[in-house]
Parts: C-alpha cells; structure tokens; sequence
C-alpha cells in the first residue's frame, strides 16, 4: 500500500509540474547558459550518463536473477504480474537521478559564476575596498563609499548580471524542492522500513527463530520438470519442518 501511494504521489507532482511550467523552467535557465558561456555541460552530460549506468546496470541484474528465479519455482504468468515491483523500483530511481543531474546543475552553474568573477574581478592589494577589473578592456576602478560612477563596459555588465542569475538560481533550488522534496522524504522512508524488515528477517534467521528451506528440498525442486510439481515441493518443504514464528 505504501508503494501504491507512493506511484499516485508521483504522478500527482508530476501532473502539478509538469507541461508548460517545466518547458519554460529549462528554457530560462538554458539562455542563461547561453549567456554565460557555460562550458561544463560536457563534464556534466558524462557524470550523469555515469550515474545511469552505475543505477540502472545493479537494477537490471537483480531484476532479471529475481525474475528468473520466480520463473523457475513458479509460472510465469504470476512472475509477470510481481514484475510490476521491479519497474516500480525503476520509476524511483529515474526520480533520483534526475534529482541529482538537477543538482548537480545547479553546482557548476555556481561554478561558472566564480569562473566569471575570477575571469573579470581580482581584488587589490594595496587598497582592500577596492576592486579592480582585469578583463581586456581597460582597467576600471570602482571605490566603495565614494561617489565614482563606473564605465559602463561588457565586464561590469556581466558582473552586475550576475546577481540576477544568483537569485534565479535560489529560485530553481525553491523550484526543485516542491517538485522533489517530499517524494524524495518519501522515497528515504520506505527504503528505510524495507531496511529495518530486512535486518529483522536476517536476525530472525541468525537466532534460529525461522527455519529456512534446506539446500537439498531446493535442489530436489530445481530437478522437477513441471511448475505445479515445483509448487507442491515447496510448500511441503515448508510443512515438513517446525516453523516457529517467535
């Protein structure tokens, strides 16, 4: 159940955010790449595809092994009904890597306004309120506390744009945490109790409160040739032995 509301959570913020909203969100940001010259969307293109691959290669195998070994111990028309489980798992961590490339923007876009302010600004050493432009055009000097108006070049420019830009960037980050912030809670707490009723299974198993199915009854089972005898092995494997639950 907590798995299904977790789906209509998702299809909820997705329906809020989505269309639009979230063309022109990419759309703005994208000029103002533009604009900036920002050069790390190489560097940023091999993280995630990086990400994506390190994700998705785990989910595939442990997918395809669990798949196969439902199959084997039982029909294949169940198995394809559990398999919904598995591309449930797969539409969270899609959410979870696009979070992280959405972030991970949000960084070097941090990083290229420094590459601007390195590029254009570097303060002085004689005179530490003072600022001086470094740029090809000519050097302009702008003192704090005096009535000294600057030259109006495409250095001071670009540096004055860059305050807008910060504060769009606040806005973006506003943005990603009403379209992630409690799916992400969301997420974290349902892997946090399949963690806890993991580690209560595998303790139960330590202390000998469960009675697992011996290797030779699963053995015997893979020798059957048809899934219904499959089935009735394993059932009578488990009522041949004394479960005690606590």
């Amino acid at each position: 159940m907590f798995g299904c509301s977790l789906y209509f959570i998702d299809l909820y913020f997705i329906y809020k955010y989505s269309g639009d909203s979230f063309i022109a969100y990419h759309k703005t940001y994208s000029d103002i790449d533009k604009h900036f010259e920002m050069k790390y969307h190489r560097v940023i293109r091999s993280k995630v595809n990086h990400s994506i691959v390190m994700f998705l290669f785990p989910w595939f195998v442990s997918s395809v092994t669990d798949f196969a070994v439902w199959c084997l111990f039982f029909d294949w028309q169940s198995t394809a009904v559990y398999s919904i489980v598995y591309f449930a798992f797969l539409m969270r961590i899609l959410t979870v890597l696009e979070l992280n490339s959405h972030v991970m923007l949000i960084g070097y876009r941090l990083k290229a306004i420094a590459d601007v302010l390195n590029d254009h600004v570097s303060l002085a050493d004689d005179t530490p309120c003072r600022i001086k432009i470094v740029k090809k055009s000519p050097q302009i000097h702008m003192m704090y506390k005096t009535k000294i108006v600057p030259i109006k070049t495409r250095a001071t420019s670009e540096i004055v744009t860059l305050s807008s830009y910060y504060l769009l960037l606040i806005q973006q980050a506003n943005f990603l945490n009403n379209f992630f912030g409690i799916r992400i809670l969301l997420y974290c707490l349902y892997s946090l109790s399949e963690i806890i009723s993991l580690v209560n299974l595998m303790g139960r198993i330590v202390v000998g409160s469960v009675v697992t199915v011996h290797l030779i009854n699963s053995t015997s089972l893979i020798k059957c040739s048809k899934p219904d005898e499959r089935r009735r092995n394993y059932f009578s494997a488990f009522r041949s032995e004394e479960i005690t639950l606590f």
